[in-house]
């Protein structure tokens, strides 16, 4: 169940079946529905997610032809509008072109009204208001297959209402009306429609554009047999491909070189970036990792007569060349790090360390994969507070004597054996997390850093203080300091 906010009411904007044998409709009051259901369950629609998911569908509809249009509606559907003049011969007609479409999209779990017609404005109305599956609509059949849809088809806002009031209820209704007490009575767009409807006016279509596409090409005049011809050639392609990419501010996120050899066969290889890169020096050991492994050679065939390097790319930001910092100096080596070890040992191999929102030493870093995307949380980890080099898995216990009872340690014995405190800072308060479930009863920590005579440092903490607690403050070993 979807909810969406128009002005200061909220009201359904989709909802499933079962909710509609419920007696829920769209457009219906959230009041009023809850009055029906009061366990009703929601969530709040997010329009921009799904307009960019319609765009998405739009783009992906493009097999079909080079002119779709999407648009989402605000009652909770979307339309693909698609011109197929044309293009219908190549899936075997235009009914081949619509069960194919259906086909598709009923396999990504998407449920469709499809119709095919000779105007936009005919397709749309039978699409919205006729029967489900595909519905085929012939020129000579104009008329008499519109008109019995509802006057809400077409697409002419209040002006519907008012023709359902004068008794004009369907399209055969207000065709057998002369136009002009039609348009004295319920204004011009009603003819407009009706003749975009009819194919006596044209109703432009606006196309979808395609985002560009970030490829480099090379066609040879004589196969190349060798990779050492052949790195030169796409290297060439490549250095082109990331130097209109930096241009535009974007790098490459994943890379996909495909050969195509003189017998008709292909030869791919593909590789991809932890965070956007545009220089050419990286992206080629990586290409090169996918394209050779393990130092096998690929089988060129006969020879390779053309290639076609195509990237997936996202903005980069700017990165000084010159007084760079150390951190951003740090990141991008890292990332570059993540990338060779990817390419040869797989992404799903490598963890990094992100920072996580606690202040409880051992939950303050939290490990995970480092898939495709961009690092989060490397900051923090490239400048974290003052902690052990080694963290043990768990807080050992210590025995300790202090100079007075609050203080730090003067002597410590753990794992067997006895350190003398040479100096020691601190104390670092840590109070439990009270407001999560399942911290009543945990102590506050005095943690501190020991050094030894030998120069050793060790992490201590306290547990508990003195007067709050029946029993006297415990001592733990928490880490070592390199």
């Amino acid at each position: 169940m979807l909810v969406h906010t128009q002005a200061s009411a909220r009201r359904l904007y989709a909802c499933g079946p079962q909710a509609q044998a419920l007696g829920l409709y769209q457009g219906q009051a959230l009041a009023d529905a809850q009055a029906i259901i009061p366990t009703l369950r929601y969530a709040d629609a997010d329009l921009a997610r799904e307009r960019a998911m319609v765009d998405r569908l739009g783009l992906w509809a493009l097999r079909y032809s080079p002119w779709v249009h999407s648009q989402c509606e605000s009652q909770g559907s979307a339309e693909l509008l698609i011109d197929i003049q044309g293009s219908e011969h190549l899936f075997g007609g235009a009914s081949g072109l619509a069960h194919d479409l259906r086909r598709r999209l009923s396999a990504r779990g998407i449920g469709a009204h499809i119709a095919l017609a000779p105007t936009l404005g005919a397709a749309i109305a039978l699409a919205r208001f006729g029967t489900q599956g595909v519905t085929c609509l012939d020129p000579e059949d104009m008329r008499s297959g519109v008109a019995h849809l509802p006057v809400d088809s077409l697409r002419i806002g209040e002006a519907a209402g008012a023709l359902t009031r004068a008794g004009l209820k369907t399209i055969g209704d207000v065709l057998r009306i002369a136009r002009s007490p039609l348009a004295a009575r319920f204004g011009t767009q009603l003819l407009s429609r009706l003749d975009q409807l009819l194919g006596l006016k044209p109703e432009p279509l606006n196309p979808l554009i395609p985002p560009l596409s970030h490829r480099a090409q090379r066609l040879f005049c004589e196969p190349l047999l060798t990779l050492e011809a052949l790195h030169a050639q796409w290297f060439a392609a490549l250095s082109d491909l990331t130097g209109a990419l930096a241009a535009r501010g974007l790098g490459a996120r994943r890379l996909r070189l495909t050969l195509h050899r003189t017998d008709g066969g292909v030869v791919r290889a593909e590789a991809g970036c932890a965070a956007p890169s545009h220089d050419p020096q990286h992206l080629a050991r990586l290409l090169s990792h996918r394209l050779t492994p393990g130092q096998e050679s690929p089988d060129l065939g006969l020879g390779i007569e053309g290639l076609t390097l195509e990237a997936a790319a996202e903005p980069a930001p700017a990165r000084q060349k010159t007084l760079d910092s150390a951190a951003g100096a740090d990141l991008h080596e890292i990332n570059a790090l993540i990338d060779r070890l990817g390419s040869r040992l797989a992404y799903a191999r490598i963890e990094r360390l992100d920072a996580h929102a606690t202040h409880i030493p051992e939950a303050a870093v939290i490990a995970r994969p480092a898939p495709l995307g961009p690092a989060q949380g490397w900051e923090d980890i490239l400048h974290p507070p003052e902690r052990p080099l080694l963290m043990l898995p768990a807080a050992e216990p210590a025995e300790v004597i202090a100079e007075i009872p609050d203080g730090p340690p003067k002597r410590f014995r753990w794992r067997k054996t006895l350190y003398e405190a040479a100096r020691a800072e601190g104390p670092e308060r840590i109070a439990p997390q009270w407001w999560r479930h399942g911290t009543k009863g945990q102590a506050t920590r005095d943690y501190y850093r020991v050094e030894d005579a030998q120069g050793r440092r060790f992490w201590l903490y306290r547990e508990g203080l003195f007067g709050e607690q029946d029993t006297s403050p415990k001592w733990f070993v928490h880490g070592v300091f390199a």
